[in-house]
């Protein structure tokens, strides 16, 4: 359960810097970084879920 904490924090500062790169007009950047932020939250949920 703490792992999933911690991959919450560290996905909201991705997300955060997300919103940085999109203001300063970078898309792409954006996009592979909300990507890795969603795959930070997912998998240890998925792991969580599975060792249940």
């Amino acid at each position: 359960m703490l792992m999933i904490i911690v991959s919450a924090a560290a996905a909201a500062h991705a997300f955060m810097f997300a919103r940085w790169l999109i203001k300063n007009g970078n898309k792409p950047g954006a996009l592979v970084t909300y990507l890795i932020a969603a795959a930070c939250i997912a998998l240890p949920v998925y792991r969580y879920i599975k060792a249940q």
